[in-house]
């Protein structure tokens, strides 16, 4: 496969919201941030650099947007089957760092554990 196309397709994927980390980690933006001064791809950055690659084998993909979950759950983030979902409000790039960085800490449990984290909210 020629570097061409691989650049080419890594612009592509940019321009539509998506891009791939350096360690392989795919970003998409399902819903823009609501804070113009939320730098996503910094924010990432950050994450990657502060823990482990180790510590992040077990996420694939993060997801920025709105889900039902969150308003069902009282959330503003959440880890499932390799995904970070994390809401598209945040206060600033402190604030999103915190949620990747919680989420992956989730997403290291579960590989741990074998299972996924439950609601606190079930009954």
């Amino acid at each position: 496969m020629p570097l061409s196309y691989l650049q080419q397709r890594q612009k592509m994927l940019e321009q539509s919201n998506n891009f791939y980390t350096p360690s392989g980690i795919h970003v998409y933006t399902k819903d823009e941030m609501m804070n113009d001064l939320v730098d996503l791809e910094a924010v990432v950055s950050q994450l990657e650099a502060k823990l482990p690659e180790h510590l992040r084998d077990g996420v694939e993909m993060i997801i920025i947007g709105q889900f039902d979950e969150f308003a069902e759950r009282d959330i503003n983030a959440f880890y499932k089957d390799g995904a970070l979902y994390v809401s598209n409000f945040q206060t600033d790039n402190d604030d999103l760092l915190d949620d990747l960085i919680h989420e992956t800490a989730l997403c290291r449990r579960a590989i741990r554990h074998g299972d996924i984290r439950r609601s606190k909210n079930k009954k």
